[in-house]
């Protein structure tokens, strides 16, 4: 699962264009975020379909870099964000960013960038 950081002018038209054209390749949003930076908005998505995302991407000419997601599902219940955070900080391992992607069935799926994404997985496959 990709994470699409992508860098997009602060134009009133922009964000809502881009948005269209996923839209139209019938590409489902996940997660998103914004970030708004001086002259430029900094939109992170998660969508189901990485592939076509990044054609719709280049082919708009938008500037963007992907960084791969880890995918965890907690219990939905208060406490177990705070409880699986405290795992990884103790592994010294940093949260970049971070996604709820979607609650079902008393779990909620939660996505992480983290800043070492290879100890992050070994730690997911012990937990």
């Amino acid at each position: 699962m990709q994470q699409f950081e992508i860098f997009i002018p602060k134009k009133v038209d922009i964000l809502s264009n881009l948005l269209d054209t996923i839209a139209s390749e019938g590409i489902n949003i996940k997660a998103i975020a914004t970030e708004s930076r001086d002259d430029i908005f900094i939109l992170k998505i998660v969508t189901q379909d990485d592939k076509t995302t990044e054609k719709v991407l280049k082919n708009g000419k938008y500037k963007y870099n992907t960084s791969e997601i880890l995918s965890i599902k907690l219990i939905d219940r208060p406490g177990e964000l705070a409880k699986f955070t405290k795992i990884l900080a103790k592994a010294k391992i940093n949260i970049e960013s971070i996604y709820i992607l979607g609650k079902e069935d008393g779990s909620t799926e939660v996505g992480i960038k983290p800043d070492n994404l290879e100890l992050a997985k070994k730690i997911l496959k012990i937990i």
